[in-house]
């Protein structure tokens, strides 16, 4: 069984949901020692030192456990430290670059059997069959395909969306079949498969 957290956005703002949030990064690894990949594939290069010391030290603040931190900085490394990890992050940031990277994770959804993946944001939209871009893409026209690691639609950052309707009518005609799932800056939902 693979555990997935999925996150609507906005990890840096601190409230009572991020902190739950944060919380997920230990509470469902049956381990005194977890192994963590923080995956910034859809932040620029030179962000990711910043990120990982904030995200570390959000991580470290909810648990009692000790933790081993990775920063893989490719689909081929995170490939190669599969075994050795209990948690895969994803970040959010933006599409571009992390879409590219989708063809090279297509083993990703057998990998994760027994682990817990979390994505914020982009890491939330990549979990989804099909998703479509938050308010900063004010895109109402195009639905994005992520590696469907999850059998669902998403639409993150709702509470600051400006097209809800359109976008959800967009997800709604493109795959009736699919549920639909809307997530509000900091919120998070739990899904195990």
């Amino acid at each position: 069984m693979t555990t997935y957290i999925l996150h609507g956005g906005n990890v840096s703002t601190p409230s009572p949901k991020n902190q739950n949030f944060f919380k997920h990064f230990t509470s469902h690894v049956e381990k005194s020692e977890v192994s963590i990949a923080l995956i910034y594939w859809a932040r620029p290069l030179e962000k990711w030192a910043a990120l990982t010391k904030r995200d570390q030290n959000f991580i470290q603040s909810h648990t009692e456990k000790k933790l081993q931190f990775f920063v893989p900085e490719s689909p081929a490394e995170l490939h190669q430290l599969m075994p050795t990890l209990d948690v895969i992050f994803v970040a959010g940031g933006d599409a571009e670059p992390i879409e590219a990277l989708l063809p090279q994770l297509d083993w990703l959804k057998s990998a994760l059997q027994g682990k817990v993946y979390l994505g914020s944001s982009m890491g939330a939209f990549i979990a989804a069959k099909n998703y479509v871009l938050s308010d900063d893409a004010a895109d109402t026209t195009t639905v994005h395909q992520g590696l469907e690691l999850l059998p669902l639609q998403i639409l993150c950052h709702w509470d600051q969306e400006p097209h809800q309707t359109e976008k959800k009518q967009l997800l709604t005609d493109y795959d009736s079949t699919l549920p639909i799932i809307t997530l509000n800056e900091g919120e998070c939902i739990v899904f195990e498969q």
